[in-house]
């Protein structure tokens, strides 16, 4: 026995423990969930209330001996060990061994139990986690702490082999990430959630974890591992995030490579902004890790606005490549050449992607509003606006098929799916066909151009049959995109009252009766 024990570190790297202060409680656990990994485990349980007066993280991985407890408690800053797990030979995720010092800042005491396979010592150590620090920062003398402990010998334990640690004195960063509300957070972020909830989702976002088996990712992005691991929150299991929306774009063949860096990607797109807001933008996963924040790469920040960014989410798998370059705190990866080149490939790949929304939502909108006959822009046939827009729909990878339609049927002559990327025009299309209702009766309007400047009608007329009426579109004012739809019934209006009316004063009369009902929704 050699109790109590003491914390070895490199005292190069507390200084650097200090500026990378584990302030994110589920950033804490995922370290503790990270050794489990290493170690072999297969299944993590994680037990807590509400208000987290004690936290219990138990695993069934390799255990620990004592011996291998002291290694455990040598903080050495730099890579050690073997880089894969002794049983399953997983690709280890801790480098530096600092990762349970992540909960230090979130509990007054830690306690451990472990017992090793092929072992029938049972150890418990204590941790006087508040001790080693001060002012949320790591001191000086930390190797002076003392660690109590005690061993026991039970034959029982032979085939058993396990850790459990627990923290007991949740400390107020604990108590602030449950219960503190944002004064004026938006409800559709995470963070207007209830404690648990808010937990459960970023543990979801960082941890090692695969995909629920029911997901359309499960074999696109599955991380190649000999054996996977269960994690469970208060007896609910927690499965890896799908990327919200439909795919837009992922890698070719098992993987892209760019540099030394492997990755497989998926980007999707909703048909709308993403809720929660933190789930918008793509993810980094280094050896299966969620690290850091989404990010959309500063694309607005460096000149362009894409307003259509907040539809896009997705991941970055990065299989092989930046391990050397991850943070201490493993919460950003730090700069190098490999990671410039990805991040130049990902900010043209969103920035494609959120134009090629724009022009489809933009095209989708006009085409809806022409026909429920709510557009405002210059004056034009709706064939001819709907065939543009449709022009546009079928550049961007949108399929059109046609469907017979019976006259009466009441729907839409055009239906757009932005989810199925397709077009529906029905063959049956008598209801795109261009009226107006002036003076109480429904026009019918056909397009056409003349010169304005040399005609008694500059604007409209009537056709051969006595009832269609001709639209003049080279007609000044009908150009105008905010304003032309409503001089031009403007001008029919007009037309209508000098050709059905036999003298000015009931010319005027038709004018001001109609001017009020047929113009009732400007008002």
């Amino acid at each position: 026995m050699s109790w109590p024990k003491h914390l070895k570190v490199d005292k190069r790297i507390i200084p650097l423990l200090s500026k990378a202060t584990y302030d994110n409680f589920p950033r804490a656990l995922r370290e503790l969930i990270s050794n489990a990994y290493d170690a072999d485990a297969t299944r993590v349980t994680i037990k807590m209330g509400q208000e987290a007066k004690s936290i219990i993280v138990e695993d069934n991985g390799n255990g620990m001996t004592p011996e291998q407890f002291d290694f455990y408690l040598r903080i050495a800053g730099r890579q050690r060990g073997k880089r894969e797990s002794p049983k399953f030979k997983r690709k280890r995720i801790g480098q530096f061994g600092v990762g349970f010092l992540a909960v230090f800042p979130f509990t007054q005491n830690l306690e451990i139990i472990s017992s090793a396979e092929n072992s029938d010592v049972v150890f418990k150590a204590s941790i006087p986690t508040s001790e080693f620090m001060r002012q949320d920062k790591f001191i000086e003398d930390i190797e002076n702490i003392r660690i109590m402990g005690s061993e026991r010998i039970e034959p029982s334990q032979l085939e058993k082999h396990y850790t459990i640690v627990s923290l007991s004195g949740a400390s107020d960063l604990v108590t602030a990430y449950l219960t503190h509300k944002p004064r004026n957070v938006s409800r559709i972020s995470i963070y207007s959630w209830e404690g648990l909830d808010k937990l459960k989702w970023e543990l979801e976002e960082i941890l090692p974890l695969q995909f629920a088996p029911s997901s359309k990712f499960v074999k696109l992005l599955k991380y190649p591992e000999p054996m996977g691991m269960e994690v469970w929150l208060n007896k609910e299991q927690l499965f890896r995030h799908d990327p919200i929306g439909e795919i837009v774009e992922t890698h070719d063949g098992q993987h892209k490579i760019i540099g030394d860096v492997k990755f497989r990607y998926v980007i999707t797109a909703n048909n709308g902004p993403i809720h929660p807001a933190e789930a918008r933008g793509l993810k980094f996963r280094v050896n299966n890790v969620g690290v850091g924040q989404r990010i959309y790469f500063d694309l607005n920040v460096l000149g362009k606005t894409y307003r259509n960014l907040l539809w896009l989410s997705g991941e970055i798998h990065v299989v092989e490549g930046l391990d050397e370059v991850i943070a201490l705190n493993r919460d950003q990866i730090t700069w190098n050449a490999d990671y410039e080149k990805l991040v130049d490939f990902f900010r043209k790949r969103l920035s494609y992607h959120a134009e090629k929304l724009s022009t489809v939502l933009s095209a989708t909108k006009e085409m809806e509003s022409v026909i429920d006959s709510k557009i405002t822009m210059p004056v034009a046939s709706k064939m001819e606006i709907i065939d543009r827009n449709i022009d546009i729909l079928k550049k961007k990878g949108f399929a059109v098929r046609f469907q017979p339609l019976a006259e009466h049927e009441a729907i839409l002559p055009i239906q757009i799916d932005s989810r199925k990327k397709e077009v529906v025009i029905f063959k049956s299309r008598s209801a795109i066909k261009d009226s107006v209702f002036i003076g109480g009766k429904k026009r019918y309007v056909i397009y056409t151009d003349w010169n304005y400047e040399k005609n008694q009608y500059p604007a409209c007329r009537f056709a051969d049959d006595g009832r269609t009426i001709e639209v003049n579109t080279e007609y000044p004012l009908f150009k105008s995109k905010r304003y032309g739809e409503v001089f031009k019934r403007l001008h029919i209006l007009f037309l209508i009252a000098k050709e059905e009316t036999k003298n000015k004063e009931e010319m005027y009369r038709v004018l001001i009766e109609n001017l009020m009902k047929d113009f009732e929704e400007l008002i």
